[in-house]
């Protein structure tokens, strides 16, 4: 089975497979060696990775995950390869149909809103950041074009799915 783990502006990609009644599993094409143990205590996980031992919380939520991994905070989205699937032809879509649609990976609270309709944008540059569990997340155009609509403001709350912004 084939996965897309994205976190911040990284991406992963990720297969897992049995052979041989063992669990193989690759990063961005590389095998390595990994076991995934849950703990006893409430949301703990134990990870070896290629034999390095990494203890983290792991706190589930719509279909993104909240990591605690040695001090640090990471939210991470994973999508099956059926899910990347349909959400690009969803996107190609939206776009065919007058835009791309930003939206909203998780819920939370806007806190800045970068863009105003008629701005330019390039791909990569920031449009929206949300505040979500504590955790700021900026939202990049995926794409160059227009911002055809912004449809929140500083200081909304959001659910996720909740189109932000439109570019055409």
């Amino acid at each position: 089975m084939k996965y897309t783990a994205t976190s911040g502006s990284e991406t992963f990609e990720i297969t897992v497979d049995e052979q041989h009644g063992q669990m193989q599993v690759s990063l961005n094409g590389k095998p390595v060696r990994a076991d995934f143990v849950k703990l006893a205590k409430r949301n703990g996980y134990s990870l070896l990775l290629d034999n390095v031992s990494y203890e983290m919380t792991v706190e589930a939520n719509a279909g993104t995950y909240q990591v605690y991994l040695d001090g640090e905070s990471f939210l991470i989205s994973i999508k099956s390869e059926r899910e990347s699937r349909l959400a690009a032809l969803t996107s190609e879509r939206a776009r065919q149909a007058g835009g791309e649609q930003i939206r909203a990976p998780m819920p939370g609270l806007v806190v800045e809103v970068e863009v105003k309709q008629g701005d330019a944008v390039t791909k990569g540059s920031g449009l929206v950041i949300i505040e979500a569990m504590k955790m700021e997340n900026e939202l990049k155009s995926p794409v160059n074009g227009t911002v055809k609509e912004v449809r929140v403001q500083k200081g909304d709350a959001v659910e996720k799915g909740h189109v932000l912004v439109i570019i055409e």
